[in-house]
């Protein structure tokens, strides 16, 4: 849904109303458990159709190819779970050209001392994806927008909820120019 913050626009009162809705989700019971979406959210059938309404192709081909950051200031996919958020990424991630970039969460392993062996391997965690953490490997392309979910540098303003479009992707190091 778009969220509307010109009291002019014509879906200004929608936008009210689903800001109510969304502040209400923790604290009303009826709200608790499996839902139904008010009548004023629009909702695509499929996660495609979701990511086609909010990243148009023809967007996505001008930020790519002018270096624009408007299209990505105003649109933004939010989901409740890790579980969804993996099958939006990646949804998205497919609609980029470029080279694709891994980020690796662990490249080596300690031997346990207690027990004189390795617990899991290394290859055993990449394949470790639960829905209360981040997802075991990072891919990105350049260009790509992408929200910070932990707090790298809270002093200065990047913190969780940060949004930012990917502009270099080096072996260790993931550059972003914030929105």
């Amino acid at each position: 849904m778009r969220v509307h913050e010109d009291k002019g626009h014509p879906h200004f009162q929608r936008t009210k109303a689903y800001k109510q809705w969304v502040a209400d989700l923790p604290y009303k019971v009826e709200l608790h458990g499996l839902i139904t979406l008010p009548p004023y959210i629009d909702s695509p059938p499929s996660i495609e159709g979701l990511i086609e309404s909010i990243y148009p192709a023809d967007i996505l081909i001008d930020a790519l190819t002018k270096r624009l950051d408007s299209p990505f200031k105003e649109r933004c996919l939010l989901a409740i779970t890790n579980l969804v958020v993996w099958d939006l990424k990646d949804g998205v991630y497919k609609r980029f050209a470029g080279v694709d970039v891994a980020y690796w969460p662990y490249d080596t392993q300690e031997l346990d001392y207690i027990t004189g062996g390795w617990e899991e391997s290394v290859e055993n965690m990449w394949n470790v994806n639960l829905p209360s953490i981040q997802p075991a490997i990072l891919k990105l392309k350049i260009g790509m927008p992408v929200i910070c979910t932990r707090n790298p540098m809270a002093h200065v303003g990047i913190c969780s909820g940060s949004r930012g479009i990917s502009t270099g992707l080096q072996k260790h190091i993931v550059e972003i120019m914030l929105l």
